[in-house]
């Protein structure tokens, strides 16, 4: 009976035993967690970075770079730090780590150049400010090498100009400049010279463009006595814009006036006035290179550059040819003219020859009215618009031919011999011409219209050309910009419409000589550009209109009311027991508790035994 009881307590105090082990064991993950800590991330006002929690000791992960406009991101630090956070350093305590960046900034360079020669020039002066305020400025002059550096930083307006030029030098072209960074990191400039004032992308490179005047001498013989002045002759020269700088009649004491000519720049030697009994000479186009002396672009004329040794400057001599006898002669109007509205346009550069004698090439700029031209019969005269008038663009036929036969009928053919000769009763060639501008195509819908609505089909087009334009609706393809001609009729179109919208009609519209949209057919939104941008024409899409579905009634099929059980949502959590760790552990737990069990109902039934016993 002793010897059970032993037994008996020996499995007691060993069961106790498990307990207290197991016990133990599982007393940590049932107990609060244990200590954490708190990264806090502070990037500066660039985009938000959560901040993250984990036990004391852990590191944190280093979040991917936070963006910033104008600024590169750089490194984190740990606030009051002046080095990089390494992320493998465990973390004993709550702490904010700081973003550091780079702000944007470029370097570009100013230049001073010659254009004559393609060269560079030391010993100019450029200032240049930033826009911070207060505006700061600092001057600094160029080297050999003809050029000065500085910086564009983000968020600054900085301007250049040149503040002092090189002795025996003048400025010319564009310039000043101002340059910025924008929101997209690229570099824009702004030529201030020119009034635009429009920003343009650059590639870091301005210039200054540098001139100087040389001297010259005009004069004028005839071919039987080149050496003789021929007198009586009015010539003139014009300058790179067209403008007169020299006009006199050769045998005065005007005519013998140097001339200061612009280096590197195209001038026009014309005779206006030809002397009697000799022929017209036609237009010389030249020049004057960087060390003074004449250059022939076209046309024909004699040259006597300066010789080394004599300071006298250049010439440049028209030589007449002696009138032939007498021919017939008809006078031609040639016009360039706006195809809207019939006007008259000043400023195209007209050049007419004879087909069989190509040296008689003669080039004039056309009025605000006919420009009258003499022609001589049995003579077939090519006439070809080489510019365009200013702000306008030719539209359709840049050749004409035309002819007198000899029985007084005037001919023409349009783009020369590949078309018939064709009789017309006035003598009038009219190049035409167009405006051309920009127009923005847009698409919204009506319950969004701040947004460009993706989705549908759209087309553009005119009639010779309907589907010049086909693109899905929406960013990037929309809004987009297209060039159209004025009093030309457009269609803009939709193919197919976004879901759940109303398909478009057609929007037909024009540009009248005014300038403005007129829509022939359809509904559009126009809105007028100003200060330079181009008018926009809106698209807006109106939402189906659609009866009620009788299958969408509440309390049919198995939408809310229906009295049907709710479909479990994948989604939803599933329920889970806690987790309480190693299942070694809880497996074990569970045999001592079955094994305390089975020791108790053994005691009780030996207590019980014995009690019987005793009674």
């Amino acid at each position: 009976m002793d010897k059970k009881k032993r037994i008996l307590r020996i499995i007691l105090i060993a069961l106790a035993v498990v307990t207290v082990f197991v016990a133990g064991k599982l007393t940590p993950s049932l107990a609060a967690p244990g200590e954490n800590v708190t990264v806090t991330f502070d990037s500066q006002g660039a985009t938000a970075v959560d901040a993250q929690t984990f036990p004391k000791n852990g590191t944190a992960t280093e979040p991917a770079d936070p963006q910033k406009t104008g600024y590169d991101f750089v490194e984190w630090r740990k606030e009051g730090d002046a080095t990089a956070w390494d992320f493998s350093t465990p973390v004993t305590a709550d702490m904010t780590l700081v973003a550091v960046y780079e702000g944007w900034n470029i370097k570009v360079f100013a230049s001073a150049y010659r254009p004559a020669d393609n060269d560079y020039l030391a010993h100019a002066e450029m200032t240049v400010t930033y826009s911070n305020p207060p505006p700061d400025s600092y001057s600094q002059t160029t080297m050999a090498n003809g050029f000065i550096r500085f910086d564009v930083p983000y968020g600054q307006v900085v301007t250049v100009e040149e503040t002092k030029v090189p002795d025996g030098f003048f400025l010319g072209g564009p310039g000043p400049y101002s340059l910025r960074i924008n929101d997209e990191g690229k570099l824009e400039e702004k030529n201030l010279g020119d009034g635009s004032g429009q920003w343009e992308e650059s590639d870091g490179d301005v210039y200054f463009y540098h001139y100087k005047k040389h001297p010259i001498l005009v004069s004028k013989s005839g071919e039987q006595d080149p050496e003789t002045l021929l007198e009586e002759a009015e010539l003139e020269i014009l300058g790179p814009a067209m403008d007169s700088v020299f006009k006199a009649t050769s045998g005065t004491p005007e005519f013998e006036n140097v001339i200061m000519i612009t280096e590197g720049m195209p001038y026009t030697l014309r005779e206006n006035i030809v002397p009697p009994g000799y022929v017209k000479c036609a237009d010389v186009i030249f020049q004057v290179d960087h060390e003074g002396q004449i250059k022939i672009i076209s046309g024909e004329a004699n040259v006597q550059n300066k010789a080394s040794g004599y300071n006298l400057p250049p010439r440049i001599t028209l030589v007449n040819k002696r009138e032939s006898p007498p021919s017939d002669t008809y006078q031609v109007q040639v016009i360039s003219e706006r195809r809207l509205t019939g006007e008259a346009l000043a400023g195209a550069k007209i050049e007419y020859y004879d087909k069989d004698d190509l040296s008689t090439v003669v080039e004039f700029t056309t009025i605000a009215g006919a420009n009258s031209i003499d022609l001589e019969q049995g003579k077939v005269y090519r006439f070809i618009q080489k510019t365009d008038p200013p702000g306008y663009r030719l539209w359709g036929v840049s050749i004409f031919e035309c002819m007198m036969d000899d029985l007084g009928r005037f001919f023409v053919r349009p783009d020369g011999d590949v078309n018939p000769w064709e009789e017309m009763d006035s003598r009038r060639l009219a190049f035409l011409n167009h405006r051309e501008l920009p127009i923005i195509l847009s698409k919204v819908a009506e319950d969004a219209p701040d947004v460009e609505q993706a989705g549908a089909t759209l087309q553009f087009g005119w009639p010779g050309y309907p589907d010049y334009l086909v693109k899905a609706s929406g960013a990037p393809e929309f809004p987009k910009t297209v060039v159209i001609s004025e009093g030309i009729c457009y269609t803009y179109s939709e193919i197919t419409a976004p879901d759940g919208y109303e398909k478009h009609e057609d929007i037909v519209f024009f540009v009248d000589k005014e300038g403005k949209v007129v829509i022939e057919n359809g509904e559009a939104l126009v809105i007028e550009g100003k200060d330079e941008n181009p008018h926009t024409i809106v698209m807006v899409n109106k939402k189906v209109s659609k009866p009620p579905d009788s299958g969408d009634t509440p309390g049919s099929g198995d939408t809310p009311g229906s009295g049907s059980t709710p479909k479990p949502d994948d989604k939803t959590p599933k329920e889970t027991l806690p987790d309480t760790g190693d299942d070694t552990l809880l497996f074990a737990w569970m045999g001592s508790s079955v094994l305390l069990l089975g020791a108790s109902v053994l005691l009780d039934r030996r207590l019980r035994l014995r009690a019987s016993k005793n009674h």
